[in-house]
């Protein structure tokens, strides 16, 4: 059985959720000057903030000021990143050289009798 909408229930109209506080936060930032990294660390220097909130801060802003280190082996030698590179998806043809999916436009058929 179908419930009918009660008038005025559900969310209201402009109610705050994560994407309204995200949006109006960047307006207000954008309005004071500040980028977000600016904020991030006025908030982690400010003394009348939780300091729950402050380490949360200083964790986001963290990686935008220090760079990770490079891993060591176990001698303290740096380890050169791993780079991988993908494999063409058209395989290289054996007949012509070239790459192409399926078989050769260029290998002459074969008639079977």
């Amino acid at each position: 059985m179908k419930r009918k909408k009660t008038p005025g229930s559900g969310r209201k109209k402009g109610s705050k959720n994560k994407l309204n506080r995200a949006a109006q936060l960047a307006k207000a930032l954008a309005e004071a000057g500040m980028t977000p990294l600016e904020y991030m660390l006025y908030v982690m220097r400010d003394p009348k903030v939780r300091p729950e909130r402050r380490d949360e801060m200083a964790k986001a802003a963290a990686p935008y000021l220090h760079a990770k280190r490079a891993p060591e082996n176990r001698d303290g030698h740096t380890i050169p990143p791993m780079i991988y590179t993908h494999p063409p998806l058209e395989a290289q043809c054996v007949t012509c050289g070239e790459y192409h999916p399926g078989d050769c436009p260029k290998r002459e058929k074969q008639v079977v009798h």
